[in-house]
């Protein structure tokens, strides 16, 4: 099954968060559901996780 992934701008979107509070999450917690990928460092994130991983921070962000 391949997961759906989202844009850093999309998981903005899905969050109600501006793109600096991502990257700090990006950089910081290894928990969200993400990875570095490509020679330019691009973020794919699984929007199938983001909602548990939410759910674990309490809802804040």
């Amino acid at each position: 099954m391949i997961p759906n992934i989202v844009t850093t701008k999309e998981a903005c979107k899905i969050l109600k968060i501006g793109r600096t509070t991502l990257n700090n999450i990006l950089l910081s917690d290894p928990t969200f559901p993400a990875v570095q990928a490509g020679d330019h460092c691009k973020w794919l994130i699984n929007a199938d996780r983001l909602d548990q991983w939410l759910m674990r921070k309490g809802g804040k962000y």
